[in-house]
């Protein structure tokens, strides 16, 4: 098993990069962060990484899409035929995040074979969301950088929408602008990215009010929350 989130073993020199700067932003921070101290986590040399990479910006860049597609494997899904249900599960993954053993593992079992083997399933959360949030910061003075994370937020702000606008044709949910609620649940998720990487929360508390947000915003008058 590799070191780090992953739980496969990289299967080519790009990957072996991406689970270095992975390794390397952990130990260092983006402030201490070097060519050479990745090529050294990823037991390549310097001149290699100039074959894939014109620089530190362009290799995070690719480490941010590689990072997305690991982090996001487990979030494009739809879980249930319940968008009550689908919605809340969803809104789990943002808080909770499908580095928590036992969120994936419920994942797993729910939705066998659409969540790929080597999807990311850890235990402990800021050390592994710190590398993503040091990197996301980036954006504020990067304009690359907030391109590509903005992007990111679209999509998860898109499987928000498409659950509540299932709900709401299916009557469970309330006439809503569903881009604007999707939008909330994400800025809700991201801020807890951000708490779980730079302090200590109540986890379960934050999922309860999640849970009154929607109830008291989304859910309509006959439907309620099991």
């Amino acid at each position: 098993m590799s070191d780090g989130p992953f739980t496969a073993e990289p299967t080519d020199t790009r990957e072996k990069i991406m689970h270095a700067t992975f390794r390397a932003l952990r130990e260092y921070g983006y402030a201490g962060l070097s060519i050479q101290r990745i090529a050294d986590e990823a037991g390549l040399s310097k001149s290699s990484f100039y074959h894939f990479y014109d620089g530190k910006d362009d290799l995070l860049l690719s480490f941010m899409e590689f990072m997305y597609g690991q982090f996001g494997s487990g979030f494009d899904i739809r879980f249930s035929d319940d968008p009550v249900e689908d919605l809340r599960r969803h809104a789990q993954l943002m808080v909770a995040g499908p580095m928590d053993e036992d969120v994936a593992g419920d994942i797993i079992d729910t939705v066998p074979g659409e969540v790929p083997p080597d999807a990311p399933i850890r235990e402990k959360n800021a050390m592994e969301r710190g590398p993503l949030v040091e990197v996301r910061a980036q954006g504020v003075n990067e304009p690359a950088f907030r391109e590509r994370f903005t992007d990111i937020d679209a999509a998860f702000r898109g499987t928000f929408a498409d659950i509540i606008e299932r709900g709401i044709i299916e009557g469970v949910f309330r006439e809503v602008d569903a881009t604007q609620v999707a939008d909330m649940l994400v800025t809700i998720g991201m801020g807890t990215i951000f708490r779980g990487a730079t302090s200590t929360f109540d986890r379960e508390a934050a999922m309860a009010e999640v849970d009154a947000y929607v109830e008291e915003r989304l859910l309509a008058d006959d439907v309620t929350l099991d």
